[in-house]
């Protein structure tokens, strides 16, 4: 194993938040801007624009780029990255000393998630389970209370498709996608859309 597998490793072992950012203040300590090098910039990172930060790197690169790159290649190493970056979209606000930090991991996905990655994909009820997993916890707007309601918006359910965008190194994680409901006419409501998936005709 590499440092970039047990880092891996160890932050996808955490289950606690309060946990994980421990782990990635530590992280910054250990692999980042070092404390007695100085850049002639603003005092505090929450003041560091964009072309700031791309000046600090013309002049370091901070350790944990390396994990961050290494990472792309990794099982799951996608998948923990964007996690990764929603936790420190939470810290950077409280410890302004993972701003730099969240904007060398945000320049790395912006690398490695370009479009021209990115499949399209029809999803169907014969997904992995992982996969119909993520797509039953993730929707905010219209929660699915059960796996039943998850399966009555994908085909072979009449008249329901759902497409997403997936990544060839993360095939098990849709990066976004969306449920569609092939209607008569222009629903009234959320309830009718559920209650039209035994129609016969459209």
């Amino acid at each position: 194993l590499n440092i970039s597998d047990v880092l891996q490793g160890m932050y996808r072992s955490v289950d606690s938040e309060e946990t994980r950012a421990t782990f990635l203040m530590e992280v910054n300590k250990a692999l980042g801007l070092p404390a007695h090098r100085t850049f002639d910039a603003p005092r505090s990172p929450l003041q560091w624009d964009e072309a700031e930060c791309w000046r600090i790197r013309g002049h370091l690169h901070c350790l944990y780029e390396t994990w961050f790159e290494q990472s792309v290649t990794l099982d799951e190493g996608l998948q923990t990255l964007v996690r990764m970056r929603a936790d420190l979209l939470k810290l950077s606000k409280k410890h302004g000393e993972l701003q730099y930090m969240l904007w060398c991991l945000t320049a790395c996905l912006r690398k490695n998630m370009s479009k021209a990655w990115l499949q399209f994909h029809v999803l169907t009820a014969d997904e992995p389970p992982e996969v119909l997993q993520l797509l039953q916890s993730s929707d905010v707007v219209h929660p699915m209370s059960s796996s039943q309601a998850l399966l009555q918006r994908l085909p072979p359910t009449p008249h329901r498709r759902c497409f997403a965008l997936i990544h060839p190194l993360a095939p098990a994680y849709p990066l976004v996608w969306i449920s569609v409901a092939l209607m008569p006419q222009i629903p009234s409501s959320m309830t009718s859309i559920q209650e039209d998936t035994n129609a016969d005709e459209m």
